[in-house]
């Protein structure tokens, strides 16, 4: 139900001899020296004879709880569990005790790790330590005091901390005390081995498989018909060859193969749970395999549990025929470091710190930095594929390219990130998506400086994990309407103190979205309102200048040129200008660190900064072409609402007409 944090470290400390009712005399011993310390215990009264070891702070701190528990009722609880009437309190020493030297104590505090917790007044081991021999020689003798006449209340004193567990957070029962934190702790599964087993299909011994189907009550018709099925099996090494009977292996593209083969693995399971019950016990609930086809992946809480695994391993093999491919099997501890190798068939299994489960990388430090590089690898290699076969069916369709993006990359990205995605930092996240931005630049055909946030906004489109998150609480929901006796759903409710769910709950809520206002009917709109406030919340000079005299993020959608039938040399051309992706004097100044005063237009004399707004809307020297274009605006708003095809033909023109222009200045420059 809670944990108690000690109030100070008193390992050292010998209880024992007469306490007396107070020691208000010990701070004023050493009041001047050590003013500071005297202040948290001035004034303190120290307990009688069984006072000093039974006090319990009434102080209550929620952690991590939105509920307030009240504290009468939490002090009430508490008193039953730490006191009972009955009970005997600890006898007080008889023999006398020694006292303390200041060089005992001395090195007793420089043997204490740091970085400890401090006591209910603040103290921590490093002040102590930095307090020199002053403080050293108050401590020496506080230490002395408090074994002769009594402990301070303040080195007695706990302060209790409300760990929810499960449950509801009303009720006090639904918190966890630190010695059963430390049961859980203790319990999980830290050793697992992936199995790879050579040949499954074709090794399965039929006359095992006959006698597990007897042992599981198959009825008798069912039996003969399989019976029937495989009598008579023969396989030919080509069409004309002489054929060679079988008597071993499921028969290949046969649809009642994988349900045979299943039921001979499911005795696997079985065999293995019964090598892990402890006293007398047998706990259908623990997980102790993962099994999915051939794919088999053993799960223990030490390495003398996983020998035994293998040992019922290897006597299912000598069952059931199938042979373990020693150089492929690994095997992973997350735990402490491993005390002894794993042999497996007079061989040594090869331990590992990352396998790769069903297409996920699972790593023995529990981080999923790893799965989500190698999920942005296989994006990355997905976008390269998805290029060269666009380039050679000549697909250059925006909308086309865009649903192909979503089917093979973001797929290929976002596997799995039900599992990983909430516990990936952002700076993982940063990575997975540069894979969605390198598209999007390609695309759009712009430079990469363009930040993410202005390449989402021209698309309508949102990060990859945001996308995720989406998926993420999608799944969460389906888990919630379970039935009570589904693993993932006896996982997702105890995990609502620390875990996967709890991983989620920190992962949306960083989005703006906590898990008090999920609403599951209305889902991608709630999410992807809060997400695009989060994104745009702290814009930056460029950002700020898209959003003012570019567009707007309502509606959040992608803009109508790219979603149009434009040839793509006039989509790009409207993309570089909308993202200040061009070379125009306000950007190219930039580059070179000029002061924005200095990067004027070289094609007129009104000696104004060469921008989008000059050039396109005021500019003399493109009069004659606003005028055949028929452009009159006041700001680049206007202009950039026109039709997609005159807008880009009028953008194509202006830039046509800027660099023939430039172009031979630039070569006589160069001369």
């Amino acid at each position: 139900m809670y944990c108690t944090i000690s109030g100070f470290d008193t390992r050292a400390i010998l209880f024992g001899g007469e306490k007396a009712d107070g020691l208000q005399e010990v701070p004023e011993l050493y009041q001047g020296e050590t003013e500071a310390f005297s202040k948290g215990t001035a004034g303190t009264t120290y307990g009688g004879t069984n006072q000093g070891s039974t006090v319990i702070l009434a102080e209550v701190t929620a952690v991590r709880d939105p509920v307030d528990l009240p504290s009468r009722e939490l002090l009430q609880y508490v008193s039953q569990l730490y006191y009972h009437p009955s009970a005997k309190p600890m006898p007080s020493a008889a023999e006398p005790v020694w006292v303390f030297l200041k060089d005992e104590v001395d090195f007793a505090v420089r043997s204490l790790r740091q970085g400890r917790a401090a006591d209910l007044t603040g103290l921590t081991i490093e002040m102590i330590g930095f307090g020199g021999a002053a403080l050293l020689e108050f401590v020496t003798g506080l230490l002395n005091q408090a074994c002769t006449r009594g402990l301070p209340i303040k080195w007695a004193e706990r302060k209790v901390v409300p760990i929810y567990k499960l449950g509801p957070k009303e009720d006090l029962k639904s918190y966890i005390t630190i010695m059963r934190v430390l049961d859980v702790q203790n319990s999980l599964l830290t050793c697992c081995s992936s199995i790879d087993f050579s040949k499954a299909f074709d090794s399965v011994s039929q006359e095992q498989l006959w006698i597990w189907l007897r042992e599981l009550n198959v009825p008798g018709e069912l039996m003969n018909a399989v019976a029937v099925l495989y009598e008579s099996v023969c396989v030919k090494v080509n069409r004309h060859g002489d054929g060679v009977s079988s008597t071993l292996g499921v028969i290949q593209g046969c649809p009642l193969s994988p349900t045979l083969f299943g039921l001979l693995i499911d005795k696997l399971y079985w065999q293995l749970g019964a090598e892990l019950e402890e006293d007398g016990c047998f706990v259908l609930r623990t997980i102790q395999t993962f099994i999915f086809a051939d794919d088999v992946v053993l799960f223990t809480r030490s390495e003398d549990q996983l020998l035994k695994q293998l040992e019922a391993l290897q006597h299912f093999c000598n069952l059931s025929g199938m042979k373990v491919n020693i150089s492929k099997t690994k095997w992973m501890c997350s735990g402490p470091r491993p005390t002894c190798d794993i042999i497996f068939q007079d061989s040594p299994v090869e331990e590992c710190k990352v396998y790769k489960y069903l297409g996920i990388d699972v790593a023995a430090s529990l981080s999923w930095a790893k799965c989500a590089k190698s999920r942005a690898a296989s994006g990355t290699r997905a976008l390269c594929c998805m290029r060269q076969r666009c380039r050679k069916a000549g697909l250059f369709s925006w909308a086309l390219r865009f649903r192909l993006f979503a089917a093979l990359v973001q797929a290929a990205v976002l596997y799995a990130v039900v599992i990983w995605g909430s516990a990936l930092p952002v700076s993982s996240w940063n990575k997975v998506e540069r894979v969605h931005k390198m598209f999007l630049q390609e695309e759009m055909g712009v430079r990469s400086q363009v930040p993410y946030t202005i390449l989402l906004s021209e698309s309508g489109r949102l990060p990859l994990e945001v996308e995720g998150l989406i998926l993420t609480l999608k799944y969460v929901a389906r888990v919630k309407s379970q039935n009570d006796n589904r693993y993932s759903h006896q996982a997702f409710i105890a995990s609502h103190g620390q875990g996967w769910y709890a991983d989620v709950c920190r992962w949306s809520a960083r989005w703006g979205y906590p898990d008090e206002y999920w609403d599951f009917k209305n889902l991608r709109e709630d999410v992807t309102r809060l997400a695009i406030r989060r994104l745009w919340e702290n814009p930056t000079t460029r950002q700020s200048y898209y959003l003012r005299d570019i567009t707007t993020l309502e509606p959040y959608s992608e803009k109508g040129y790219l979603s149009s039938d434009l040839a793509w040399d006039l989509r790009r051309i409207i993309a570089q200008f909308r993202t200040s992706s061009h070379t125009l004097g306000v950007e190219t100044g930039r580059w070179h660190g000029l002061p924005r005063k200095q990067r004027t237009c070289t094609l007129c004399p009104m000696e104004k900064t060469e921008s989008e707004y000059h050039n396109l809307l005021i500019c003399p020297y493109f009069l004659d072409i606003q005028q055949t274009h028929g452009i009159d605006f006041s700001n680049l708003h206007h202009l950039f609402a026109l039709p997609p095809l005159d807008l880009g033909h009028y953008l194509n023109a202006v830039n046509t007409a800027r660099n023939s222009r430039l172009q031979p200045e630039t070569r006589s420059a160069g001369n």
